[in-house]
């Protein structure tokens, strides 16, 4: 469901209070080579301790928005302001940095590959945050004020234990219908080589994709639409991986030639963090249009 007018200021101070810490922390971020662009191996051990350090007073404070309404809004405040506070640069810029190490021609499969394995690390993140979200939401929840509680659309009825292996069918349904639409308007929209437009295609990609995904096979679990960007993510680079990867030099020429596809524009992280950030974006929006419709409903008529 769409946040409260009381969760909207919420959201606006922790963005305002979480994003210094990591704004310091992602000072001098960017690899020295002048590539631009980073990816996780990209990063020295200091620098990516700092940038955890940094990460945990927003992910209070979105924990605080979670236990306050919909843990889908501490999602969304926690990852635009990872995002905002957080440059990522250009996926061109690992690529680069690839054929730039490599002694002779460019190792495309490994790269893809490691691009992959990368991708999936950062969903382990989003479930992890999203875990600590919802457990917050549930502890926190019953010792706020409740000028502080917003209730919202989410369906937390009880399901039956007849119910659960159908259930289970649907978060599948779910997660590889996101996965497949948000990955396919990604490769349509990702053309540019800046972190805006990478970032931004994310978002719209799968802000569609999770209402697609929602309407096509309904989860009552959100964390399927919010790993289907990584899963999106690590397919095209391994797609990439055995097509284009095993010529060598075939990555860079298509970037060089603007030729190169649109999954490979887009870093790891922007995958994860924008992607779910998109997710819950039209998870809410879905929800608010279900809780519309049931209000609607007149009494006693056919449910819709």
């Amino acid at each position: 469901m769409l946040p409260s007018q009381t969760q909207r200021v919420l959201m606006l101070l922790a963005l305002a209070l979480g994003f210094p810490a990591l704004a310091a922390a992602a000072q001098g971020l960017m690899p020295p080579d002048g590539l631009g662009g980073w990816a996780l191996t990209d990063l020295s051990g200091a620098t990516a301790g700092w940038l955890l350090l940094a990460t945990v007073p927003a992910l209070a404070l979105a924990a605080l928005l979670a236990a306050t309404g919909n843990p889908l809004t501490g999602v969304l405040t926690l990852g635009t302001t990872f995002l905002l506070a957080v440059p990522a640069g250009s996926a061109a810029g690992p690529l680069r940095r690839a054929a730039a190490s490599a002694a002779t021609g460019t190792p495309g499969l490994g790269y893809c590959l490691g691009m992959a394995a990368e991708t999936l690390g950062w969903a382990l993140v989003v479930a992890a945050a999203w875990v600590l979200l919802t457990a917050c939401h549930h502890v926190l929840r019953p010792r706020l004020p409740r000028r502080l509680r917003t209730d919202h659309a989410a369906d937390t009825a009880s399901r039956s234990s007849s119910s659960r292996a159908v259930e289970t069918g649907t978060r599948l349904g779910s997660l590889v219908i996101t996965a497949v639409v948000g990955g396919g308007i990604t490769w349509m929209l990702a053309r540019g080589d800046s972190a805006a437009q990478a970032i931004g295609a994310v978002v719209v990609a799968f802000t569609i994709a999770s209402m697609v995904g929602q309407s096509v096979a309904p989860s009552r679990s959100p964390l399927p639409a919010l790993l289907a960007p990584a899963l999106a993510g690590a397919a095209g680079y391994l797609f990439l991986g055995f097509t284009m990867g095993r010529q060598t030099g075939a990555l860079e020429q298509a970037l060089f030639d603007g030729t190169l596809p649109g999954g490979a524009r887009v870093l790891p992280m922007q995958f994860a963090v924008a992607g779910a950030v998109g997710a819950s974006i039209g998870l809410g929006l879905w929800q608010m249009t279900v809780w519309t419709a049931r209000s609607a409903k007149p009494e006693g008529g056919p449910s819709v």
